[in-house]
């Protein structure tokens, strides 16, 4: 099916998935040039250009926003079209039959079957050789830290599972680490502190580096646009560059520890770099086999553990 309504809308609630309001209101954002909540005259008109190849004509956009005025309230203001709005068009669409509307908006912006941003979009990894890695660079950190501020509200320093969610939630198709056996730093309450956020972005960039470039695009970073989607990541040089140079740019090291199931993996390789790990602080591999990232003097270790028997 070309234009399928399955993943766009639920039949028995009368609403449209939490995956294509996610996907619309990025659209929405993308198209909101003066971002100030609303797609004026002049946006809406790029937009349709854009999408459907011609602009709507005056009294095609004056009654747009008086059915809008007639059934949600705060569908459109003076200055334009909000997103209700916006997300209100598009629920009408569907339920007219005309999902293949909406299915022009979302391929437009590069959202394939499943909702999420088509990998061919996202920025090649191809030219990478096999002993470079990815990193976050500092303004990407920086981006992360206001998100991670913004949803501590109690200013603590750390973020509740709710709150964590609520970071990804409205944005994302899902917390980036859920279903991964990654761990980190977390305080005494056992929630997540902003060192093992950070650490946790990290470990995303050097493991799987395209989907952590998507989770920046949905979160906004760079306006949310796919065309800056090449600054999220800095791609260091090779390690034959460092041996020759004698120095290294990395701030990311990957540790693979051989060793019992039951022993710390983190402990192990925080010793080898003279730390010990903090009171209250939960390391990589505490909680069994698997990968993930800690914080060390000057960089991050990503963490892996390898079994091996009592007799190796």
């Amino acid at each position: 099916v070309l234009h399928p309504t399955a993943p766009l809308y639920d039949t028995g609630s009368h609403e449209m998935k939490p995956a294509c309001v996610r996907a619309l209101t990025r659209v929405f954002g993308l198209c909101d040039g003066n971002q100030d909540g609303v797609l004026d005259d002049v946006e809406l008109n790029k937009f349709q250009r854009e999408v459907f190849g011609s602009p709507l004509i005056a009294t095609q956009v004056t009654g747009i926003k008086n059915m809008l005025r007639r059934n949600v309230p705060d569908g459109v203001t003076d200055a334009g079209i909000s997103v209700s709005g916006f997300l209100y068009l598009h629920k009408l669409f569907i339920q007219r039959g005309r999902s293949e509307t909406t299915w022009e908006v979302l391929r437009a912006h590069h959202y394939g079957s499943n909702l999420r941003l088509l990998p061919e979009r996202l920025p090649s990894l191809s030219n990478l050789a096999p002993d470079q890695i990815c990193q976050l660079p500092s303004d990407v950190i920086s981006f992360l830290s206001n998100l991670f501020w913004q949803h501590d509200l109690e200013g603590n320093g750390a973020l509740t599972p709710t709150q964590l969610k609520a970071l990804f939630v409205e944005k994302t198709p899902g917390l980036l680490w859920e279903g991964k056996d990654w761990h980190s730093r977390i305080d005494s309450n056992g929630h997540l502190d902003v060192h093992g956020f950070i650490s946790l972005w990290a470990a995303a960039c050097h493991l799987d580096t395209l989907e952590c470039i998507e989770y920046l695009v949905y979160l906004g970073y760079g306006g949310g646009n796919l065309a800056t989607a090449d600054a999220a990541i800095k791609k260091c040089p090779s390690r034959r560059a460092d041996y020759k140079r004698r120095v290294t740019s990395r701030s990311v090291f990957e540790v693979l520890v051989c060793c019992a199931p039951e022993i710390n993996a983190a402990e192990v390789a925080l010793g080898l770099v003279g730390r010990e790990r903090e009171a209250g602080k939960e390391g990589v591999g505490s909680s069994g086999a698997g990968k993930g990232q800690v914080s060390s003097a000057g960089g991050m270790l990503v963490v892996g553990k390898v079994h091996s028997s009592r007799g190796a």
